[in-house]
């Protein structure tokens, strides 16, 4: 069980790492998804500084200090704004895209937060009562890995681009070369 609740972590704090760092490069984006929510520009900017705050805030403690109960608090707080974003976006009767991975994040706001909701709940709440003290050693490990994993898909998704970009190159030569004679 043990092995299973600190994977579930990880996976947590994998998955908070990769929307805060995929919002954050696409911020105007989010920003957008605020504002289809009524959010006033001002205000949506500062709350989407925010929310990437907070999921850096709740991917460290949950690989810092997961027996904190910060770790469970701001995972709770997170899915519930996102699932208020749901039902907002459900009653508005709108398609807002909910950028909740950046740029790559192509789904719409609605039910899929709302069945999540229980599921956070409840991963936060089994990894908070079943963790413990990390040494600082075990805890920089876990983050490296998570890095790692982040890093790797970062390359994996590239690989798509860069095989178009060197077809375009080889397609550029070859009517260089029509061109010129």
């Amino acid at each position: 069980m043990t092995f299973f609740i600190s994977a579930l972590t990880l996976a947590m704090a994998l998955l908070f790492f990769e929307a805060a760092l995929q919002k954050a490069r696409d911020l105007p984006g989010f920003i957008s998804t605020l504002q289809q929510l009524r959010f006033p520009p001002f205000a949506a900017k500062n709350i989407a500084l925010a929310v990437v705050f907070l999921e850096v805030a709740a991917s460290s403690s949950l690989i810092f200090a997961p027996a904190s109960v910060l770790s469970p608090g701001i995972v709770v707080m997170l899915s519930t704004a996102f699932a208020v974003a749901a039902l907002i976006a459900i009653s508005q009767q709108q398609d807002i895209y909910c950028h909740c991975f950046g740029a790559a994040g192509n789904a719409r706001l609605g039910s899929a937060q709302l069945w999540a909701l229980p599921l956070w709940w409840g991963a936060a709440l089994l990894s908070w009562s079943q963790s413990q003290k990390v040494p600082l050693t075990a805890a920089a490990i876990e983050f490296a890995a998570v890095s790692l994993i982040l890093a790797a898909a970062a390359v994996l998704r590239a690989f798509g681009p860069w095989r178009q970009a060197r077809g375009d190159r080889l397609s550029a030569r070859e009517m260089y070369v029509w061109l010129r004679s």
